[in-house]
């Protein structure tokens, strides 16, 4: 359970790693389906509501963006998340 919830998360914040992100590269689309039928392959994980309904969204969110395959530049998103940006 330790390992696929560190999979799961290093993939969610992979966009925020780098100052671009493409949402349209198939290899990231295809770890996260995969981590997606793991996620409900795990008997663990199925009995907490607020996991699975963040799970959905944010894989439903994912697969949005890269059906779109936009390039985004995740810099201003990273520095909200830091705290180094007070203001929009």
């Amino acid at each position: 359970m330790r390992e696929f919830l560190a999979r799961f998360g290093s993939l969610i914040v992979r966009p925020y790693r780098t100052d671009r992100f493409d949402f349209g590269a198939p290899t990231f689309h295809q770890e996260l389906q995969a981590r997606f039928r793991e996620a409900s392959e795990l008997r663990e994980t199925t009995g907490s509501p607020h996991f699975v309904f963040l799970n959905k969204v944010l894989v439903g969110i994912f697969n949005l963006m890269g059906q779109l395959g936009p390039v985004i530049d995740t810099r201003r998103s990273r520095a909200l998340l830091e705290g180094t940006v007070t203001a929009l």
